[in-house]
């Protein structure tokens, strides 16, 4: 079953072979007072839990299928020779060997933690190990009946205090194919949408009608009516 918005993201090929519509992505922003109070404080408890490790404002909540799934953003600038000019280079993390890859084993977790800025490797380790994959918010999930979103801090002073949510981002922005590649995306997108969020709502989710009416034959030029070259169907005659 395929996946249809008005951006395509990484996983949506994976199924673009069937006429079938599974979902369809529509981006949408929610307020935190738009959440239930039990699923804001899910949220707010995993990032209570995030260590003092200096970027912590680099920190993203991505929700895929009833799971969570944080990650850093990380960014440096790598300087060309002599010239003053740099090439910045960027990334999503999901582990401590990619933050360690990316800045290198010294400045990602230097020896003489703490220090301002810089890492601890094994808190790090711990908090990607407690919350990667965790199901903490699929009440959040159901709630809403949503299959993916993403949320960061909302300040720096407050530190914790999630403001909202967004609904069906495009999750190749994030780098998400280090946890799922395509086949399994797609794969973990039809057994929730279709499996877990139909059964709980016990009816099919929302589908646009031009979506819905191209399934059942409609074309745009056409109509319901023959397409010019079809062959018409002979009537069955009678054997004598």
């Amino acid at each position: 079953m395929k996946i249809v918005g008005k951006k395509r993201d990484y996983y949506d090929s994976a199924g673009w072979y069937s006429e079938d519509v599974l979902y369809v992505r529509k981006k949408m922003d929610y307020q935190a007072e738009d959440l239930e109070k039990g699923d804001l404080e899910n949220l707010e408890r995993v990032f209570e839990n995030h260590p003092q490790c200096g970027l912590e404002r680099n920190l993203v909540i991505i929700g895929f299928c009833g799971k969570i799934y944080p990650t850093y953003f990380l960014s440096k600038t790598v300087k060309k020779h002599t010239l003053d000019l740099g090439t910045n280079f960027e990334t999503w993390a999901y582990s401590t060997k990619e933050i360690q890859d990316f800045y290198g084993a010294k400045k990602a977790f230097p020896d003489n933690y703490p220090y301002p800025g810089r890492w601890h490797k094994t808190i790090v380790r711990e908090y990607f190990r407690q919350w990667i994959g965790s199901d903490v918010c699929l009440n959040l999930f159901l709630n809403l009946n949503i299959p993916i979103f993403i949320t960061e801090r909302h300040t720096l002073s407050s530190c914790r205090e999630v403001s909202s949510i967004t609904v069906n981002p495009l999750l190749k922005e994030f780098k998400f194919q280090k946890i799922f590649d395509p086949y399994t995306a797609h794969q973990e997108m039809e057994m929730f949408v279709g499996g877990i969020l139909k059964s709980k709502e016990n009816k099919v989710l929302d589908i646009e009608d031009k979506y819905l009416i191209t399934q059942k034959g409609f074309d745009e030029k056409y109509g319901f009516r023959k397409r010019p070259g079809g062959r018409k169907r002979g009537k069955h005659k009678p054997n004598s």
